[in-house]
């Protein structure tokens, strides 16, 4: 076995493998769930969005990380998520996002959007959630003179963003960093803030398997997860208003 550069094993590995066998072992009796409790006229689709500005200690890359998921007054069920190294340095906080905006927007968002307009037969809409206050106003404004090297480094435009951002059937929306749901798939994350992302991604702890069948469990959940299930986020709507 080697490691990420390609040579002999060292006792960093080691204690990388011991981690993630500790947590196979310890997590083995999670379950992820999602529910569905709503008309089909009352969904969309929720796109979550996240980097981690140069988490690699090896190469200082950043990682984008997703969460698309089907939402409802009282509907919340996963359909892809996301987690993908990029191919350069990003120079600050704001690149990491935009290039994670993007990526995860034209890789999964836009497909999935079309997709459900097909299945359902009617219009769906998509709303991206993201915690970085100053990309969001980037992509919604369509430039920055910080940000103009992306096209020859990221091979991205944000005057594209803008364009797809405005669309009538997507919406870019601000949300708090402790609901940011694709957090997870882009770093290491410990102590109270892995267990709020447990919640907020509604992977159970706690629950009694009460009934099994060809389609599903039927179970009852712990009471530490009940109030998850009609949990209300605020957002600020950060699309401008149409005339």
């Amino acid at each position: 076995m080697a490691n990420t550069q390609g040579t002999e094993v060292d006792w960093f590995c080691d204690a990388h493998l011991r981690r993630v066998m500790c947590y196979l072992y310890h997590s083995q009796e999670d379950i992820l769930t999602g529910w569905i409790n709503d008309p089909p006229e009352e969904l969309y689709i929720e796109m979550f969005v996240d980097p981690d500005f140069c988490g690699d200690d090896e190469d200082c890359y950043s990682t984008s990380g997703g969460w698309i998921q089907f939402f409802g007054p009282s509907t919340q069920l996963l359909l892809a998520w996301l987690s993908k190294k990029q191919s350069t340095v990003a120079q600050s906080t704001t690149e990491a996002e935009t290039v994670a905006l993007s990526y995860v927007l034209y890789e999964e968002g836009l497909p999935m959007l079309e997709l459900w307009k097909q299945l359902l037969n009617r219009e769906v809409h998509l709303r991206v959630r993201e915690d970085n206050e100053a990309t969001a106003k980037i992509v919604v404004a369509g430039y920055s003179t910080r940000l103009r090297h992306l096209h020859r480094t990221q091979k991205i435009h944000v005057a594209s963003l803008r364009e797809q951002l405005n669309q009538p059937d997507i919406e870019c929306m601000l949300v708090n960093t402790l609901f940011q749901k694709a957090d997870v798939f882009t770093k290491a994350v410990a102590g109270s803030l892995w267990e709020n992302a447990m919640q907020i991604l509604s992977i159970l702890k706690t629950y009694d398997v009460l009934h099994t069948s060809s389609t599903g469990l039927k179970m009852s959940l712990g009471q530490a997860w009940r109030p998850m299930l009609g949990r209300t986020v605020k957002y600020s709507l950060l699309k401008r208003p149409r005339k």
